[in-house]
């Protein structure tokens, strides 16, 4: 799940990570306000949309008088911004950034990402310059490595603690917040020798979302363009009797292996994508019943989307192929209820392991079992 730069720095911003003065604005009202507390001096206002880089496709406008501030507001709320992440058609700027845009000494580039082997990578370079990449011990950079950092890209003196304080508090945000990527580009130094993140991008792990309550309800669901959609696919296939379909990798993995735990066979476990949506669902359901299964196992975990509508979607594809649902999630319990009013047609539960022994059940699969 990405979020909006504005987002990104308030979250930052906690964690001892500053960013140079801003104010969101929504609605052309609200411009007064923003002439009034920044007053004549260099700005920048910034288009809020998702996969935006930096000023690219006219996202950003550099002002210096009240008159252009109000010009540019203008120009960018509701405006339509092509980015990486929207396709052709682009995002509404519903939201723009006003900031105060400082004097710059030095800018750096600041990313903390997992590895290609699962470990947490620190890289910074100057603008331009060589990378230079440190690997926290357990969650915690050791005082040897920001050390060596500071010196390789020539960051000495006060100017060497304050650097420290903006690693040590990123990275701390990457660990509490499930980041899998907090990215600051600039990291720039002022004239008093402050570093502030002028620019962030920072996307959380979406299984981890459960945890964050407070970022769950950050995501724009305006901001989800085609580039997003991935569509049903099989994950794997093992030969057996039982239809499998999950959202994510990892459930699907998971969907299998229980089903092999309580002595089943897997089928087909299809893969609809970590964004559930009800297109995908649909099609991944009939990818399913193409194949004439004796039983077919849905195992979804729903995050923020509404688990009775996917339940009344459920419901809406059934044919006389039994079907245990797994279903956990925001309005999961209200899913369930509708689903289990369709008995026999349907066995809904919100436990994995009930449901994966009465898919093996349902499909004659039990040890000891002898088919009709």
């Amino acid at each position: 799940m990405e979020l909006h730069e504005y987002q990104a720095k308030s979250l930052l911003t906690r964690f001892g990570v500053p960013s140079p003065p801003y104010i969101l604005l929504e609605v052309e009202s609200d411009i007064e306000n923003a002439i009034s507390k920044f007053g004549v001096q260099p700005l920048l206002v910034k288009a809020q949309v998702h996969g935006m880089v930096g000023g690219e496709r006219g996202g950003v406008i550099a002002v210096g008088r009240p008159k252009e501030l109000s010009e540019a507001i203008n120009k960018l709320l509701g405006s339509k911004i092509v980015t990486s992440e929207s396709g052709p058609d682009g995002f509404t700027a519903s939201k723009v950034l006003v900031m105060s845009a400082p004097a710059i000494v030095r800018q750096f580039q600041l990313k903390i990402s997992l590895t290609s082997k699962g470990d947490i990578g620190i890289t910074v370079c100057q603008e331009g310059g060589k990378l230079f990449t440190e690997h926290p011990f357990e969650g915690l950079i050791r005082s040897f490595q920001e050390n060596r950092l500071a010196a390789a890209l020539g960051i000495r003196g006060a100017n060497a603690l304050h650097f420290k304080k903006v690693l040590e508090g990123a990275l701390r945000a990457f660990l509490y917040l499930d980041a899998l990527l907090i990215e600051i580009d600039p990291l720039v130094v002022t004239e008093n020798g402050i570093f502030q993140a002028q620019d962030v991008r920072m996307v959380i792990d979406d299984y981890a979302l459960f945890r964050q309550p407070e970022i769950l309800h950050m995501k724009d669901i305006s901001q989800v363009g085609p580039r997003t959609r991935i569509p049903p696919y099989v994950c794997l296939e093992m030969g057996g009797q039982i239809g499998c379909l999950s959202n994510g990798v990892g459930l699907c993995l998971a969907t299998a292996d229980l089903i092999r735990l309580f002595d089943g066979t897997p089928g087909k476990v299809v893969n609809i994508g970590s964004e559930l949506s009800e297109d995908r669902l649909v099609e991944g359901l009939r990818m399913l019943q193409k194949e004439q299964y004796r039983v077919l196992f849905v195992n979804l975990f729903t995050g923020i989307v509404d688990g009775e509508h996917i339940a009344q979607v459920l419901k809406q594809e059934m044919t006389d192929v039994p079907m245990v649902v797994r279903l956990e999630g925001t309005h999961a319990t209200g899913g369930r209820l509708l689903l289990q009013g369709l008995d026999p047609q349907c066995v809904a539960t919100g436990s994995l392991d009930e449901a994966a022994a009465c898919a093996v059940r349902l499909a004659g699969e039990e040890r000891g079992s002898v088919e009709s």
